[in-house]
């Protein structure tokens, strides 16, 4: 009797695992890392040390689940027509195609997966308490500052936008970054694309770290 019970117990739980799948620390790829590493890696590093853009086909996708906002990552990889680099990343032609774009289900299951590569650089939290003289003085330092030059910015002209096309395109900023991760490259872009022309604020140029916070506060307003 005992024989056959232990049997039966041994079946039970094959049963059991077999409809419980995959678990955590199995080693099995879930179906959004199976999907990055498969297609996105071969333009977009996953790890690694922070390089110029002229070494990379395309912008990191290091710490892009405290980089981006869940629910705005998942409607542009289902339509990616939005265009980071209005002239191509790095400045060059074959960097401005059209990026894929992922069926709904494939959408979901690589957010997912990079909603867990997070950014160590980051400190959570510090953007927690903007209040609306953050932003006013954030939006006067931004103007003062001329990030405009570089960066196109929203406003109420026939086109939608006014500004540069040198750099990363800050509309629906509010939308498509965490604060806390915009705040702490906008300390030191260098630390997250080194060997550029970005602007790093500094005392000598009369720019504070509260003047790092105003016009993070005022970017997040931007959608």
């Amino acid at each position: 009797m005992r024989y056959g019970a232990g049997l039966v117990s041994v079946a039970a739980v094959a049963v059991v695992l077999m409809l419980l799948g995959p678990r955590a620390g199995s080693g099995a790829e879930s179906p959004g890392e199976k999907i990055v590493k498969g297609q996105c890696a071969g333009c977009h590093r996953l790890e690694g040390q922070a390089i110029g853009r002229r070494f990379k086909k395309a912008p990191d996708l290091i710490g892009a689940g405290d980089k981006y906002q869940r629910a705005w990552l998942l409607a542009w990889l289902k339509n990616p027509k939005f265009k980071f680099y209005p002239m191509g990343y790095d400045f060059q032609e074959d960097r401005k195609q059209r990026h894929l774009a992922l069926s709904s289900l494939d959408a979901e299951a690589v957010s997912e997966y990079l909603g867990t590569m997070k950014e160590p650089l980051v400190k959570h939290g510090v953007m927690a308490n903007v209040t609306l003289a953050n932003i006013e003085r954030g939006k006067a330092r931004y103007e003062v500052l001329q990030c405009f030059a570089c960066h196109r910015t929203p406003d109420n002209s026939a086109q939608g936008w006014t500004g540069g096309d040198t750099s990363t395109d800050l509309r629906e900023s509010g939308k498509r970054y965490q604060a806390d991760w915009l705040h702490r490259f906008n300390q030191n872009p260098l630390d997250f694309v080194p060997d550029s022309a970005a602007f790093v604020p500094t005392p000598t140029q009369n720019v504070t770290e509260q003047d790092v916070f105003d016009v993070t506060a005022y970017i997040m307003t931007l959608k």
